[in-house]
């Protein structure tokens, strides 16, 4: 396990291992699909072009995924706008980024004339500048203002969580630690009068770590070794949500992402879909490869408890699998070690690298009759492999499907029959068919083969 391969020398900037092998595993796709691209008679800067649009909307549904699927670990108040919490600066600078962008696009000059523009281009402009206005409204705030950066310690189902006196003499005995504690009942609703929250804000700026200071996990550390004891601890403005590099991306939510992206890549440039998405098949095998050993020196998607696999692993201290074992009661915190578990990652990049050269080996078969039956048979395969690794997961509880499945086994059963389905109506239908000459014979879109 090494979360942060290395630091940058002299800047001393952090380089998170899962977000490298993110990167590496993307170029080895492109790498790879560029070369597919050429022996398909397509021209490879295309693929060049879509690797762009992959990897946005690939990391977008990735991560929204994850989040949905674990958004009980999240905390969302930087999304809500409507606490009224911007930067005056931030507003005018995002305003004025969208105002620039508008007079650009109309080459808008003072000197000369007024340009007409439409309606629909007044609207999309101004809406543009609405969201770069909160973004860079909401940013500022939270990297500029100290209150921002409060520890919250969350106490539901009590009127009450500490008395003023207690405060006061918190305050007193540890000030060199907290500059100040503040204290509200929540908001009138569902939990009105059941939770009580109280702000912790810590260290001075010098010695902070975090965006205003503090490190979340130290903070979390001094309130329980305080006495300070609550249902929930958690940072005022919680960034988690953004931080793909430490981890955090399912393979099923970057596929569908993937997916609308060269399904609008391919309208866009007038591509064979079908013929596009083969071409990419086994670099998404390979990407998910390289995004596995990710897992494994981050340390997240760890296997379960183990005593009989030979190849069973231990993560060491801070690990999450050390801390979910800790939290069980399996093992003593001043442990050396976790216990042994599954490898599981490895097990998942060992089965990706084999769906890859599966993939590849059929594409250059007789037995691939049209086009799309790579990308489908990735559809076909994955599932299968992903189902079984998954039972031996330590980190993801069957919650779905009347709780007898996770949610990737239960979205990977859908993903399963429909590319069953559509790869056997393909097949009966020729839709797709490969000619001698590169040309489709037959599909439910025309063929434009370059």
């Amino acid at each position: 396990m090494r979360p942060i391969l290395f630091r940058i020398p002299g800047l001393d900037i952090p380089i998170f291992a899962y977000g490298f092998m993110i990167m590496v595993g993307f170029l080895v796709g492109i790498f790879i699909a560029t070369r597919r691209a050429r022996k398909a008679n397509l021209d490879p800067n295309n693929i060049l072009d879509l690797g762009i649009y992959l990897v946005v909307a690939g990391v977008l549904g990735a991560r929204l995924f994850f989040i949905i699927q674990f958004r009980q670990k999240f905390g969302f108040a930087i999304l809500n706008i409507f606490d009224g919490n911007f930067s005056i600066i931030g507003l005018v600078l995002g305003l004025a980024g969208g105002a620039a962008l508008y007079f650009r696009r109309m080459k808008f000059n003072f000197l000369k004339r007024f340009h007409e523009s439409t309606l629909n281009t007044k609207l999309f402009f101004g809406v543009l500048a609405v969201l770069f206005a909160l973004v860079l409204g909401r940013a500022l705030y939270i990297f500029l203002t100290p209150s921002s950066t409060m520890i919250l310690a969350v106490n539901r189902d009590k009127s009450d969580f500490y008395p003023d006196s207690f405060k006061r003499e918190l305050v007193n005995k540890y000030d060199q630690r907290i500059t100040r504690i503040t204290g509200r009942v929540s908001a009138p609703g569902e939990n009105f009068g059941k939770e009580t929250v109280y702000a912790y804000e810590f260290l001075p700026a010098h010695e902070r770590t975090g965006p205003h200071g503090y490190t979340y996990d130290d903070a979390q550390r001094w309130l329980s070794d305080h006495g300070v004891v609550s249902d929930e601890v958690r940072p005022a403005y919680d960034l988690m949500l953004f931080e793909i590099w430490k981890g955090g991306l399912v393979y099923y939510g970057g596929l569908l992402g993937a997916i609308a992206a060269a399904v609008f890549f391919a309208h866009k440039r007038k591509i064979h879909f079908w013929k596009l998405t083969d071409i990419c098949a086994v670099s998404a095998a390979a990407g998910l490869a390289c995004g596995r050993i990710g897992c494994f020196l981050n340390g997240c998607c760890w296997g379960k408890v183990t005593e009989t696999f030979p190849l069973a692993i231990t993560f060491p201290q801070g690990s999450p699998a050390f801390s979910q074992h800790v939290a069980q009661g399996l093992i003593h915190s001043n442990a050396a070690h976790s216990l042994p578990v599954y490898p599981t990652q490895l097990m998942h990049f060992m089965a990706a690298i084999l769906l890859a050269v599966v993939i590849w080996l059929f594409g250059r078969s007789r037995l691939k009759k049209n086009y799309g039956e790579e990308v489908l048979l990735l559809g076909i395969i994955y599932p299968w492999l992903r189902f079984t690794v998954e039972f031996l997961r330590g980190d993801n509880e069957p919650s779905y499907l009347f709780g007898s499945l996770t949610i990737s086994q239960s979205v990977g059963v859908f993903v399963f029959v429909a590319a069953t389905a559509v790869f056997a109506i393909r097949r009966i239908k020729g839709y797709g068919r490969i000619e001698p000459s590169g040309a489709v014979e037959k599909d439910d879109e025309p063929a434009k083969v370059k």
